[in-house]
């Protein structure tokens, strides 16, 4: 047996290779997505005064009450300013941590089994690895904005694994305070890690194989944890509405979002299986596509894995354990609470994919042991088609992280995978044609924005200004205009048009315009 320190030193190893990976990102810049809200104009992080952090606990931000994320970005403002190096590099290395996570809570699982010491090391071994270096993890690490999901994830780990400790210690009382402890940060950095008390039942059913003792007590002991998760839900409901990121169930009535949700989870491990294609952002289908091919493939997909699950229930629950981990962590963001408007987001697996990378590191460790026990040469081939898989992964994820390279890399991914699907891709990408001074493919970009949602009130105000800035002032103020009334509670219509009358020199009627930005908020 292993003692620690080579545990530990094993597990080093596929959160250093993940964090090489992961090193193209820290070339990367910010991009126009969210970005700006957490960090490039985000007031607050600029000082750690003791009012920043009244601030960071006691309001919502974003449509979230999440206060260690933005803390976490504070401190990376009074290191890197505004210099996104520093705050891809912060990223990386917890991404690299959760990554040696995995590898420690894949073990401890392992070892409560009868598997041998290679097994177990081989299984913790590749279950990091392909949590690690997959490309669904890009988004989550090569975004600025989604530190909360690896910062999350690493309290979410560490948690599971203090429950882990507590159930085998005599010392009961401090590594189940801590595990709770470890649960209040993950709740603080993304409310998404609700589903912890649920994971640690499943935990209870394999391979803690605590429910024997009594179902009973096993919850009782969570109730300290279904307390919180209770709310953290209430807060995080309460903090979406204030800023109206719910999807009312008018405008996508609850059937729908149970197709969308099913389609969702089977799209995500087809995903997993085959991670090409992978794009920022997967609109939500109308109701025509709602019942395509997609939608039988994905009720087929996941009927076959709950018959599976079943059938090789008596042999061993760990397929059911790992199904349950993935569908019990998804189902906060699945979309039965519909929260914008995607039907899927790569980040969204993060966590609730651990469960899964866990058994197939298992099922291929297992095929590595029974090719070792056999000849040397099937061995060899083994060994080289998990390694093949490892660089086939590799490749797919460094190339996946040059897409978040900029905005423009970013919106030209998009517009890629769904052409003429999503309006504000073009939106965003013509903002950021417009802000390198390339204002006829912003124009262009805006055209094809509101020829998709002719609604679309702030892509008509940047095409005014991409206008204004091309030297179009008449047909800059029309898409002012036009964004004043598709949007009359919006400022910076009216703001602009302000500055575009001026410009004219039709002096009263910007100053009629500035006096109707500030009655709707302008200061």
């Amino acid at each position: 047996m292993m003692n620690r320190k080579q545990k530990l030193l094993i597990g080093l190893i596929p959160a250093l290779l993940t964090f090489l990976v992961y090193l193209p990102s820290l070339g990367n810049g910010f991009v126009n997505w969210d970005d700006p809200t957490y960090v490039l104009e985000n007031a607050y992080i600029r000082s750690l005064a003791p009012e920043f952090f009244k601030f960071a606990f006691t309001s919502f931000y974003f449509s979230n009450w999440h206060p260690l994320t933005l803390i976490s970005y504070a401190f990376d403002y009074a290191l890197w300013k505004d210099s996104p190096f520093g705050y891809h590099l912060v990223n990386n290395i917890f991404h690299s941590l959760n990554t040696g996570l995995v590898f420690l809570l894949t073990l401890k699982v392992a070892c409560r089994t009868k598997a041998s010491a290679f097994t177990s090391t081989a299984a913790a071994f590749i279950a990091a690895m392909l949590f690690g270096i997959h490309p669904q993890r890009v988004e989550s690490v090569a975004w600025i904005s989604e530190r909360k999901d690896v910062l999350c994830a690493f309290f979410f780990l560490l948690s599971l694994l203090a429950y882990m400790r507590y159930s085998a210690s005599v010392r009961k009382v401090i590594w189940y305070s801590l595990s709770l402890v470890f649960f209040i940060l993950a709740l603080m950095s993304k409310p998404m890690a609700v589903t912890l008390p649920v994971v640690l039942l499943i935990l209870d059913f394999y391979p803690l194989e605590r429910l024997s003792r009594g179902i009973k007590r096993a919850v009782l002991e969570k109730i300290p944890f279904l307390a919180l998760s209770a709310a953290s839900s209430l807060v995080t409901i309460l903090a979406q509405r204030s800023e109206g990121a719910l999807m009312a169930v008018e405008k996508y009535p609850l059937w729908m979002r149970a197709v969308s949700s099913l389609k969702a989870a089977g799209f995500y491990i087809f995903k997993a299986v085959y991670p090409a294609g992978l794009a920022p952002y997967y609109p939500l289908s109308g109701r025509a596509e709602l019942f395509d091919l997609s939608f039988f493939a994905a009720a087929t997909l996941i009927a076959a894995l709950a018959v599976t699950s079943i059938i090789v229930l008596k042999k061993t629950r760990a397929f059911l354990a790992a199904w349950l981990f993935f569908i019990v962590t998804l189902l906060p963001v699945i979309g039965i609470v519909q929260v914008g408007s995607q039907a899927a987001a790569d980040r969204y697996t993060y966590i609730p994919l651990i469960g899964p990378f866990m058994l197939a590191g298992a099922l291929l460790a297992m095929t590595l042991e029974r090719a070792r026990q056999k000849k040397p040469a099937l061995s060899a081939a083994a060994f080289i088609v998990v390694i093949s898989i490892f660089i086939i992964l590799a490749g797919m994820t460094v190339r996946q992280t040059s897409f978040w390279k900029d905005s423009i890399s970013l919106w030209d991914r998009q517009i890629e995978v769904y052409p003429g699907k999503v309006p504000h891709a073009y939106n965003l990408r013509g903002l950021a044609y417009d802000e390198q001074k390339r204002h006829l493919e912003a124009i262009a970009d805006f055209d094809m924005a509101v020829a998709l949602n002719p609604g679309y009130a702030y892509a008509y105000n940047n095409r005014g200004n991409a206008r204004k800035a091309a030297g179009e002032f008449g047909k800059a103020i029309e898409d002012y205009l036009k964004a004043a009334s598709l949007a009359p509670n919006l400022a910076e219509p009216y703001l602009n048009l302000s500055v575009a009358y001026s410009e004219t020199g039709e002096m009263e009627l910007a100053f009629e315009a500035q006096r109707m930005a500030r009655e709707r908020g302008w200061r």
